[in-house]
């Protein structure tokens, strides 16, 4: 059972996103913060990492950046609530260019499990048993 790490500062998004990964099958430990993920990270035990791209104490940009630098190997999905119109601003493109594998809205909450099983096949991991 692939291990996700996921880090969102939303509580509630969390919570949405954690339910719908358990309910695919995976295994989800999660952060509130880049710096607080990057600390998980570094034990090396995960598969993946879902990053939100705005959150306190280190953004999900850097930790992506970081993450290329100390783990290239590992998938990195990007995800933000700030697309377009939203703030004026969408820091999806920015992650791709910082190395996210994958970058995701979070309007579609529902397709972060698939883009995660083809991240993980891709990297040889086998999906989770119920997606």
């Amino acid at each position: 059972m692939a291990q996700i790490l996921l880090a969102d500062d939303d509580s509630v998004f969390r919570g949405l996103l954690t339910d719908l990964l358990e309910a695919a099958g995976y295994r989800v430990e999660v952060a509130a913060d880049g710096k607080a993920a990057f600390g998980l990270a570094a034990t090396g035990r995960f598969d993946a990492v879902i990053a939100d791209i705005v959150m306190p104490n280190m953004d999900g940009l850097e930790l992506i950046r970081i993450l290329r630098r100390e783990q290239p190997a590992l998938p990195v999905i990007a995800i933000s609530g700030t697309e377009g119109e939203d703030r004026g601003q969408d820091y999806l493109p920015a992650a791709a260019t910082f190395g996210a594998n994958a970058t995701i809205g979070k309007r579609r909450i529902v397709q972060i499990v698939e883009v995660l099983d083809r991240l993980l096949a891709e990297c040889g991991t086998p999906a989770a048993p119920g997606s």
